[in-house]
């Protein structure tokens, strides 16, 4: 047994969980960076359309409206304009978030495979494993990645990552 490629072995193992724990996390902050980007849209957005809504009540009362009838009616659609746009807001954010968890699973199983693959050739090539040494070692790394992933706070398989997004009406 050489232990110069056992160690190398090792060394590419860690080197793949790390690099997958970093993808991880990357996406988890980008995450949350849309999530604030989104909640900081909506609030504009709220607050724009009260202003209309104020603006066009005023309007409306200065001129001698009734304030029932089409007046009410505009600002009725003002409303219902600003809760599709803050909808579509959080729906565009959901989505952009569920891509980059999807994009960090995807980073993550392929930087475990690389490692497992590297430590599993380093192991074969110094005569410790044969050609099954591949097949056995990936076999796992679907536990492996989930076990990881499952640890990192806000990337299990619940869900975690939306709750706060599905919040910010």
């Amino acid at each position: 047994m050489d232990p110069i490629s056992i160690i190398m072995a090792v060394a590419a193992l860690g080197a793949g969980v790390m690099s997958g724990i970093s993808t991880v996390k990357s996406a988890k902050a980008q995450a949350k960076a849309v999530e604030q980007q989104t909640q900081e849209k909506i609030n504009e957005r709220a607050r724009t359309a009260k202003k209309l809504m104020s603006q066009q009540k005023t309007s409306f009362l200065k001129s001698g409206v009734y304030f029932n009838g089409t007046p009410e009616d505009v600002i009725n659609e003002t409303y219902n304009t600003s809760i599709t746009d803050i909808n579509t807001l959080k729906n565009n954010a959901l989505t952009n978030i569920k891509n980059l968890q999807s994009q960090a699973n995807a980073g993550f199983t392929t930087s475990i495979i690389k490692g497992v693959a590297s430590a599993a050739f380093g192991l074969a090539g110094a005569g410790l494993a044969g050609a099954s040494a591949t097949s056995s070692a990936s076999g796992g790394w679907l536990t492996a990645r989930d076990s990881v992933i499952s640890g990192i706070k806000g990337f299990g398989h619940t869900g975690d990552i939306y709750s706060n997004i599905g919040g910010i009406a």
